[in-house]
């Protein structure tokens, strides 16, 4: 945090040496993934696109992990039927099992007492899944008018409770993976610590238009090497992956184009940093970046401004200014095309 007179920059980026790429949302066919897409194909697949750990999401039920080595599998599951999917990540197994009899049902009347579930219950992290997704319920005791997916107003209501969004699903149809637009407006409404994550939502590996195409960097002390050659304790990675994820030390990436697979960006070192000081925001980079921008938003106005062909750029806070987020757009040598967002710097007056 920093500070000049009475402006306050809280920044959630904790700027550690090492990197660890997750997927926060996949499926096997233990629920809605394609026959013969195991568990163990599924994160096997993962481990060798880079990824350090993977959460397996699949439909109200908890997966136990298939024990493929060099990759974390971290107890998950997506709650829900209707229309407003939501993310457990981590699910503690010693839950005492009480809280609502069913969760396996439509969210759509009950949706504080799943979260509280999952939070409660299940110890675990929500996230809101797909925002923008089509979703229609199905049985009689949900009507298919339900159908739609979360609205602005509902994610508002809402943002106490969970702890953030996917701001990119890759299984969505084209004009709907994206939900940036429902990220700023909540954030705008004052909901300054809801982060947004990017997934694949992936139901088959094979398929490459929703394997690899969305997830987040988290920030940690640990290294992924570390991790990939046994190194380090499960229970203790678990719990640094968790932390930061809850803290808000983490980007979400998407891949745009290029080949799938490969190390993750900054693996082992430096890849993006973001630190403040008096009333400026400093962003640098492990290389040049196509653009680094930096959106402020407000309740009643919101501004962009960028640097093009940079790895590093300072952006002087504005007093209107209650949030900046910043969004950086990368080409690697491997032909990936890359875009991260940071999580929101609330800004603050005393």
């Amino acid at each position: 945090m920093s500070s000049k007179g009475q402006l306050l920059i809280e920044n959630p980026h904790r700027n550690l040496e090492f990197w660890h790429k997750v997927q926060i949302h996949c499926h096997s066919q233990q629920s809605d993934g394609k026959r013969g897409q195991t568990p163990e194909i599924i994160e096997a697949a993962y481990r060798d696109a880079g990824y350090s750990g993977v959460f397996l999401t699949d439909h109200n039920r908890v997966t136990p992990g298939p024990g493929v080595p060099g990759i974390l599998h971290i107890d998950s599951a997506e709650y829900g039927l209707g229309r407003h999917h939501t993310l457990a990540l981590g699910i503690d197994r010693h839950g005492d099992g009480s809280g609502i009899a069913s969760i396996t049902g439509c969210a759509c009347r009950n949706i504080p007492k799943r979260l509280a579930y999952i939070a409660g219950v299940d110890k675990a992290i929500p996230v809101a899944a797909h925002p923008n997704a089509r979703h229609f319920c199905t049985r009689l005791t949900c009507p298919r008018w339900c159908g739609g997916g979360w609205s602005p107003k509902e994610m508002a209501s809402h943002a106490g409770h969970y702890a953030g969004l996917e701001i990119f699903n890759a299984n969505n149809a084209a004009r709907r993976r994206w939900s940036l637009n429902c990220w700023d407006e909540v954030i705008a409404r004052g909901y300054r610590r809801v982060w947004g994550f990017a997934s694949d939502d992936c139901h088959d590996v094979r398929d490459d238009k929703t394997f690899d195409r969305g997830w987040i960097l988290v920030n940690s002390q640990i290294d992924p090497k570390d991790c990939r050659n046994g190194l380090v304790d499960p229970e203790a990675l678990g719990r640094d992956m968790l932390e930061n994820i809850r803290g808000g030390n983490f980007w979400a990436v998407v891949r745009r184009r290029g080949r799938r697979g490969g190390s993750a960006p900054g693996d082992g070192g430096a890849w993006l940093a973001i630190s403040c000081s008096q009333n400026r925001i400093h962003v640098t980079a492990e290389r040049p970046c196509e653009t680094i921008e930096f959106c402020a938003g407000a309740s009643s106005r919101r501004e962009s401004t960028s640097a093009s062909g940079s790895d590093g750029f300072a952006y002087d806070v504005d007093d209107w200014e209650d949030y900046v987020r910043v969004r950086v757009m990368l080409k690697r040598d491997d032909g990936q095309c890359l875009v991260a967002f940071s999580q929101p710097l609330c800004i603050r007056r005393e």
